[in-house]
């Protein structure tokens, strides 16, 4: 689809009537969209028309720009451009990534790299991880407590954690 942009439009100017008035010409237009102020509803003062394609579209800025148009009071006159932006869906093919292409990738890297996490537990009744590939677990976890503090020996460095 191609569009055109339209300005100058008055507010007795709705859809109906912007689409008579070209069809009146010899024009077919798909869809008008007026172009309101999102505030207060007023109209900002044009419209995309949309066309079955490039070259119609630019048939009918050839023939009809400039002329007056009809049925309108006060006489106006045709104000048409080519629109210099379209509708999001009509610029940029829409993305489309295949969920199965994200499962298959998650299924790939969790088979490769499950040996590193099957021995990682949580222990409910002591609220902590096991990690039993390293020989750790809340049992035998190196703790001393010092006042408000707890220091744990982590890689032969100790470290205070508040509490």
């Amino acid at each position: 689809m191609a569009s055109l942009w339209m300005g100058d439009i008055d507010e007795n100017m709705n859809e109906a009537f912007i689409t008579q008035a070209f069809h009146s010409m010899g024009e077919t237009v798909l869809g008008v969209k007026i172009i309101r102020n999102r505030f207060t509803g007023a109209l900002s003062g044009y419209c995309f028309l949309e066309f079955p394609d490039q070259s119609s579209a630019a048939r009918c800025l050839a023939n009809v720009n400039g002329k007056l148009v009809p049925a309108a009071n006060p006489p106006k006159r045709f104000k048409l451009k080519h629109a210099l932006y379209t509708k999001p869906s009509d610029c940029i093919p829409p993305s489309r990534t295949a969920a199965a292409e994200y499962v298959q990738a998650f299924n790939y890297y969790t088979q490769q790299f499950q040996h590193m996490f099957t021995n990682w537990k949580y222990d409910q009744k002591n609220d902590s991880y096991a990690y039993q590939q390293y020989g750790y677990t809340a049992d035998n976890w190196p703790v001393s407590q010092s006042g408000s503090h707890t220091e744990e020996v982590c890689y032969s460095v100790p470290a205070k954690i508040i509490v």
